[in-house]
């Protein structure tokens, strides 16, 4: 059996993979703050959060090398979008392996496929839930675009058009922990045959910022905003409103990635 480490180190981030959905954003958040008071003040060290927790060992808050990279020696610069804040890590930064227990104060350094666990930091304090194959899904699909953009709170940005061959597929909205739709966040697919382009929007809130990151990072302006294009195929910017973050995969060239974004509008 792989150990903790070895089965976070192999994760291949996915962030457009239905198969392996995002987690609940509550407990992100939650976990975001507490790790983060756990490791240290941001001035020592940071985590490298995601928009999307998809990844086929799910780790709440994390993305795929976060973990394993707690603690990190080099930051070529921190971008501040407004309520997010992109991070450019150096490449060549030594990682720090961190150390998580079970209730009882012992180490953990193994998740059986398939099971579940609540995790904390050596003081007892819960950090939150990381589990091993888990590929349970909660988010409820909408292919109506116009009755997904009504169930949220805020007024998304929606593309004038698309890249060729690509078209709307679904909008996944998340529900509370009393089945309701929390209109805070919609996770939306356009899809090009087994191509896929993976849009997140978020309310701007306290609770939904985030803290993401890459080696390779370029600050671009999209519609007057500043955004950050992260290795090259994720990008992420925000209005006054909302923030929006693209990832492709590869499968769209930086500019028309770029362009894509450009042609985002405020939904009426």
């Amino acid at each position: 059996m792989k150990s903790i480490y070895d089965l976070l180190n192999d994760v291949h981030s996915n962030a457009i993979d239905e198969e392996n959905p995002p987690l609940s954003r509550a407990e992100r958040a939650k976990m975001k703050r507490n790790f983060r008071q756990s490791v240290g003040s941001a001035k020592r060290s940071t985590a490298r959060w995601t928009a999307v927790a998809a990844c086929a060992v799910c780790l709440i808050g994390f993305s795929q090398t976060a973990f394993a990279k707690t603690a990190i020696n080099g930051i070529l610069q921190k971008i501040n979008l407004g309520h997010n804040v992109i991070i450019q890590e150096d490449p060549n930064a030594t990682p720090a392996k961190p150390k998580i227990y079970d209730k009882n104060g012992n180490l953990i350094t193994n998740i059986p496929k398939g099971k579940s666990i609540t995790i904390y930091d050596a003081n007892g304090k819960e950090l939150g839930t990381m589990s091993n194959g888990d590929k349970s899904d909660n988010r409820v699909t909408e292919k109506d675009l116009s009755k997904a953009v009504q169930k949220l709170s805020f007024k998304p940005l929606l593309p004038a058009a698309v890249p060729s061959g690509y078209s709307f597929d679904c909008v996944k909205l998340y529900p509370d922990d009393k089945g309701k739709i929390d209109g805070d966040y919609a996770d939306f697919y356009y899809t090009n045959g087994s191509k896929k382009i993976f849009v997140q929007e978020r309310r701007n809130t306290q609770a939904t910022a985030t803290e993401t990151g890459g080696t390779a990072v370029k600050v671009l302006d999209i519609n007057g905003h500043k955004a950050a294009l992260v290795d090259g195929d994720t990008l992420e910017w925000e209005t006054n409103d909302a923030s929006v973050y693209i990832t492709t995969q590869k499968n769209l060239s930086e500019e028309q990635l770029i362009s894509f974004a450009k042609s985002f509008q405020v939904s009426k």
